[in-house]
């Protein structure tokens, strides 16, 4: 009984300690993403910022609710589906039969995933340039979030053109003046949504606009060698 009663007063002499060692602290942060506010408080998190926006110039998913990646918009999708269209080729295969012969329309599952990749990079060009812009002369230099910028504005150019040459008419029809694309802003909440819906879309003209302003700011602050 003694070594019973021994054993039991050593248990609460060391548990005695624990309960009052123990600090209220609850960790709201996420662990395994990072928030908007903190997206760009860091150089690091800059740099994975700009290579979020490349991810997703090589690739997206397929369709809703998969996590099926075929390469849009400029991915592997982008390569095949131009090969597939060649007189030198013979299509074996029922998926690629839609491109082979020509016969895909705008609500084919090739045209809204490239609709679908080409936006996703278009705005996460947006959130980063916005968030290069915020960061620069303090968590990264002038210089930095000039050249990030002018990556992520590179890149928005080629979704435009994409874009058109897809979805709209060609510019010589009428010099532009047929539908082009919709307008985009920075795209981060459910407002931000509802509001694009209901943005019109710009001429081809305009779009073409958009594209050269992104392309002589990219042609002035890129540097002369890339890193990819």
């Amino acid at each position: 009984m003694n070594t019973i009663m021994n054993k039991i007063k050593m248990g609460l002499i060391l548990f005695i300690p624990l309960l009052f060692s123990c600090k209220k602290v609850l960790d709201t942060s996420p662990y395994g993403s990072i928030t908007d506010a903190s997206a760009f408080s860091t150089a690091s998190k800059c740099a994975l910022a700009l290579n979020g926006v490349y991810d997703a110039a090589q690739g997206d998913y397929y369709v809703t609710g998969t996590t099926e990646n075929r390469g849009y918009p400029f991915g592997a999708a982008n390569i095949y589906q131009s090969d597939a269209r060649g007189e030198d080729l013979v299509n074996i295969q029922a998926f690629l039969q839609i491109t082979y012969q020509a016969t895909y329309n705008s609500t084919s599952a090739n045209c809204v995933a490239m609709w679908k990749g080409l936006y996703e990079l278009i705005n996460k060009a947006n959130i980063g340039i916005a968030g290069f812009r915020s960061a620069s002369g303090g968590v990264i230099s002038s210089a930095t979030a000039a050249q990030y910028e002018a990556e992520c504005r590179f890149l928005r150019a080629m979704a435009h053109h994409e874009g058109l040459l897809m979805f709209a008419r060609p510019y010589l029809e009428n010099s532009g003046a047929s539908l082009g694309l919709p307008g985009e802003a920075f795209i981060n909440t459910t407002a931000a949504v509802n509001s694009i819906l209901s943005t019109p879309r710009m001429s081809v003209s305009g779009v073409y606009d958009k594209i050269l302003l992104d392309l002589d700011y990219a042609e002035a602050n890129l540097p002369a060698a890339s890193r990819y």
